[in-house]
């Protein structure tokens, strides 16, 4: 009987995109299980950190509802842990361990970048290295480490995506799966957003929406707050985009 391979992939999904689908699902096809660690769970509403952990792990019941059986999510936050040390990865481990999940026998990340937290752990260079396609496996014993790499996908990279929906441009819908286009949508915090234009404030804003009355002499910027719109002040204009 062979090795049960479980997984373990450890990602922000800000928002999450097809990148992070391909990886996921790369998993899903090699192994019987998977562990997701959500990364930054500490931190939303602010710029590289827009939705809450409740919204990242709504996104992934929506993308893998029929693959949920085999998966199981974990929150972790940011430890600040240095690069000569395994702090990082023992707290991941130690968090599966907590919810009383097996080993993980493989790793799978995008990048070598990021791989070299999980060398000891897993495997890395030195050890032996199948070559797959897009896929570079390296294998110690039973312990395998996935790179699959992002570069080869043809997806931007997150920031490029967060960048285009807070500019409001409907091409981030291209790179991120269907079934999360509204909850992306009216999920992401308005007050990241480029401020709308116009002669007249919207009707129904959301909470912290920035909009710019062209009518008025200078332009003046406002923000809703509290049900009601609030001119921002100059000295305080530089927080809003």
């Amino acid at each position: 009987m062979g090795v049960s391979r479980r997984a373990l992939i450890i990602g922000r999904g800000q928002p999450f995109h097809n990148g992070h689908l391909r990886l996921i699902q790369r998993a899903l096809d090699e192994c019987d299980e998977v562990d997701f660690g959500l990364g930054s769970t500490q931190l939303n509403g602010v710029v590289r950190h827009p939705f809450t952990s409740e919204q990242r792990i709504d996104m992934l019941w929506k993308i893998f509802k029929k693959d949920m059986q085999r998966m199981r999510i974990h929150p972790l936050q940011d430890i600040n842990s240095l690069d000569d040390t395994d702090d990082w990865v023992r707290y991941v481990l130690g968090k599966l361990e907590k919810q009383k999940r097996p080993e993980p026998t493989d790793y799978y990340t995008g990048s070598m970048v990021d791989a070299k937290w999980y060398f000891n752990a897993f495997a890395g260079p030195g050890d032996e290295v199948i070559e797959n396609g897009d896929e570079t496996i390296y294998v110690r014993g039973d312990k395998r480490l996935h790179i699959v790499d992002r570069t080869m996908s043809g997806f931007p990279p997150a920031e490029e995506l967060r960048s285009l929906i807070e500019r409001r441009d409907d091409d981030w819908k291209r790179f991120v799966p269907t079934e999360i286009h509204d909850l992306v949508e009216e999920g992401y915090p308005a007050h990241l957003r480029v401020a709308l234009r116009g002669t007249a404030f919207p009707e129904n804003p959301p909470e912290g929406l920035a909009f710019v009355r062209e009518d008025m002499v200078p332009p003046t910027r406002y923000e809703f707050r509290r049900d009601r719109w609030n001119k921002v002040r100059v000295e305080n204009a530089s927080r809003f985009r």
